[in-house]
């Protein structure tokens, strides 16, 4: 396999293409923190095809561990605790493996949350008021905290109570969080949205745009935001070409095709009539500008 160039230019004059993969991307770094955790609990990655224990054991202390980066278009893949007592489930995060964060390390927080009748109320109340968090892992307790109470509350309450809608509201906002931040370097986060709150999402937009309920049923979630949230998922692959600048910056050229051409995919599904429509800052014009540069860095194959 031929390794991957990484020679450096001195200039990057592109704001932001599918070869074959010709070397072994690679390594992410992640440190887990873990609480409430027992010897029966095991740290897992679900990417596209398979799924595969990352550590057999967890414990109080972080534990660290790597994951190789990917291809764009496979993207997020899931990282998640499974739970040995079979009570609490999985508790995961769609996780943008991808060559911009290679070599960073990137903590994840997982938190075992029982939830009752007797704590339920009080779990909501403190920690699903629907305000921005702070920090990282804030954001990973709260979404875990009120994702396990939407859960339980779905299947032992009426989903219309108020308590419900704020626990929604709080894994919502908790989310978002996570998947709108980033870094100096990096214009884009490694955490995503999760699968079972985009499919809540796009049920709650779908009755109001059938007439079947309107905003106000689900406040205090912001409908407005909920819709952007969709959009930015819908668009992700555009959303990714933010870190092709750091690619090409980093002599990662081949990884920076990979990223243009996916997103240049998702360019012509959600615009195929122009080119010169901008989304999320680029148009179709300026992505195969990009490919046209990128294929002069690319080394010749014999």
């Amino acid at each position: 396999m031929k390794k991957r160039p990484r020679n450096s230019i001195g200039v990057l004059f592109v704001s932001i293409g599918l070869l074959p993969s010709l070397a072994e991307a690679g390594d992410l770094n992640l440190k887990i923190y873990t609480t409430g955790t027992t010897a029966a609990d095991s740290l897992w990655l679900n990417s596209s095809f398979s799924a595969r224990a990352l550590a057999e054991k967890l414990d109080i202390n972080p534990i660290m561990t790597t994951i190789k980066t990917d291809d764009a278009e496979t993207q997020p893949e899931n990282v998640f605790v499974k739970w040995g007592d079979n009570r609490t489930g999985e508790t995961g995060i769609p996780l943008f493996a991808i060559a911009a964060f290679e070599g960073k390390e990137i903590s994840l927080s997982f938190n075992k949350i029982e939830i009752s009748k007797e704590n339920v109320q009080g779990l909501v109340n403190s920690n699903c008021n629907g305000a921005s968090a702070s920090s990282i892992p804030e954001a990973f307790k709260t979404l875990q905290i009120c994702r396990a109470a939407v859960k339980w509350l779905a299947e032992n309450d009426s989903p219309k109570t108020t308590i419900y809608k704020r626990a929604f509201n709080g894994w919502f906002v908790s989310n978002y969080f996570l998947y709108t931040r980033t870094s100096n370097t990096v214009k884009f986060s490694p955490f995503g949205l999760q699968n079972d709150l985009v499919s809540f999402l796009k049920d709650i937009t779908g009755a109001i745009d059938s007439g079947t309920n309107i905003a106000a049923d689900f406040a205090p979630l912001r409908i407005e935001d909920v819709r952007q949230a969709l959009k930015d998922k819908n668009s992700e692959g555009i959303r990714m070409a933010a870190v092709i600048p750091q690619l090409v910056k980093n002599g990662q050229f081949l990884e920076a095709k990979d990223v243009n051409d996916n997103a240049l995919r998702t360019y012509e599904r959600l615009s195929p009539a122009s080119s010169k429509n901008v989304i999320h800052g680029v148009t179709g014009d300026l992505l195969r500008k990009n490919s046209a540069f990128i294929k002069t860095m690319l080394p010749n194959d014999p």
